[in-house]
């Protein structure tokens, strides 16, 4: 996704942003969504509770199959344009929040390979 078509989603407050860590320090892939990923997840989400050296996190591998496979997902990888920009925008903003939402997830390789059963299932 390149840097205007991401601009007219913020200016809309559309969407949601998916933070694609590949390790504890990086790299990151950027993501957009028109979905409210939380709302429609089968998944609690809470960011802060990434367990790194879990081998699976079912929420990570949920968002993977539904929104970051190349092949399959839902959401557009963004740009590098669109990732300096949006950090750019966060830095000089009062609350250091992104403009629109922003989900962290993780990045496996294998997350694919078996489909994942919901929480309470």
């Amino acid at each position: 996704m390149e840097w205007a078509d991401l601009q007219r989603a913020l200016k809309g407050q559309r969407g949601r942003l998916i933070s694609e860590a590949f390790s504890f320090d990086g790299p990151v892939r950027g993501w957009w969504t028109e979905d409210d990923v939380v709302a429609v997840s089968p998944y609690a989400e809470d960011p802060e509770a990434l367990v790194w050296y879990d081998d699976r996190d079912p929420f990570s591998e949920w968002i993977y199959l539904t929104y970051t496979n190349p092949s399959t997902g839902k959401a557009l990888l963004l740009s590098e344009q669109c990732l300096a920009e949006l950090e750019l925008r966060r830095s000089k903003s009062a609350s250091g929040e992104f403009p629109i939402p922003l989900v962290k997830t993780r990045s496996r390789r294998d997350w694919g390979k078996v489909p994942p059963t919901p929480q309470g299932s």
